[in-house]
């Protein structure tokens, strides 16, 4: 039904200090401030299409073939483009999960639906006063709940939470959902411990392990969780500069080969796009002349593994856009909690 109450995910992924002002939240706490307007608002890119009377229109039908209709015409085949379309079809009493810094996440109530941050006066004079910012469509909320932890919420929805793409429907786990809205305590003990157990786990990689011994970890954590084969291939094998991968690990019974590039920073919040350019130039090199021509008759699935804390959505938007699996020093350390950690996790120091 067309006026059904629906439940959406919607990640703030750009433009954080704007982003989070409109929401009122604070960005580095993710704790409630006044953000000095009559009203808080969600909000997303593309400002280049904020002036387009096709999506005004698309705005304010309600018939779905129009609406399929004004999308083809606006002729914008980029994947990314999809979360826009899910943002707008936003409307009132619409129900979306925001995920937040910190480990934390808000629910809100959409009150109207989305329009051009142009066609909302205090949403543009504040816009404005950041110069050069990429910030398109608005839409009014108010707050149901949070920002809360994220313990607050049942498994499916913390997993849930886990999805890189900006704008996503979450209709089939609504009734996790509106538990959240009514939670005031923590649910889940495991993720408790886990979210304490990864970042001590990060911390020891990090400071202990060099770029070489990183790639050796990441060479257990491929046995222990059951390839056939894993090996680091030799610096050599690609004459092109970008092009590169650090492990491959091989699992047969899947019909997979992981090829995976590893990148060992201190930083907390960095850009791995380097990263994904790297193993994309490889695998294209690899298309045309298999990788040593072992693996031709597997599937191939590209990772790049990075200890930093966290990675610009950005970035992840990125990833997903060719089909690479980005994972932080928080997940991967997760990962190797679940994995199981024993007596065999012994890195050779170089």
């Amino acid at each position: 039904m067309v006026n059904e109450k629906k439940y959406y995910l919607h990640r703030i992924s750009h433009e954080w200090e704007v982003s989070y002002k409109l929401v009122g939240i604070d960005p580095y706490n993710s704790e409630k401030v006044d953000n000095g307007l009559s009203a808080s608002y969600l909000s997303i890119g593309w400002s280049n299409y904020a002036d387009s009377e096709l999506l005004r229109k698309y705005i304010e039908t309600t018939d779905i073939d129009e609406k399929r209709k004004i999308f083809n015409e606006l002729g914008d085949e980029s994947k990314s483009i999809y979360s826009l379309r899910k943002f707008l079809n936003f409307k009132k009493d619409d129900v979306i999960i925001v995920p937040m810094y910190n480990k934390k996440f808000a629910i809100y109530k959409v009150l109207e639906r989305p329009k051009s941050y142009i066609d909302v006066d205090e949403v543009k004079e504040l816009v404005n006063q950041g110069g050069k910012v990429d910030i398109g469509f608005v839409v009014k909320v108010e707050i149901l709940n949070g920002p809360i932890p994220r313990t607050y919420a049942e498994s499916d929805l913390i997993s849930r939470m886990k999805v890189r793409q900006t704008t996503v429907e979450i209709g089939d786990i609504k009734d996790s959902v509106e538990k959240a809205i009514k939670a005031t305590a923590p649910i889940n003990i495991y993720e408790k411990v886990e979210e304490t157990l990864s970042e001590s786990y990060l911390d020891i990689i990090r400071d202990n392990l060099n770029p070489a011994e990183f790639e050796k970890l990441i060479v257990w954590y491929m046995r222990k969780i059951g390839a056939d084969i894993v090996e680091i291939p030799s610096k050599n094998n690609f004459s092109n500069s970008v092009a590169d991968i650090d492990v491959v690990a091989l699992f047969d019974n899947l019909g997979i080969v992981i090829q995976i590039q590893a990148k060992h920073h201190k930083g907390k919040k960095v850009s791995e796009k380097h990263a994904i350019n790297q193993i994309k130039k490889a695998l294209e090199i690899n298309k045309e002349k298999p990788y040593e021509g072992k693996y031709s008759q597997y599937i191939t699935v590209p990772w790049v593994i990075s200890t930093a804390e966290s990675i610009s959505d950005d970035t992840y938007d990125y990833a997903n856009e060719h089909q690479i699996r980005l994972i932080d020093g928080i997940e991967f350390a997760k990962m190797l909690i679940n994995a199981g950690i024993d007596k065999t996790i012994n890195i050779v120091k170089e």
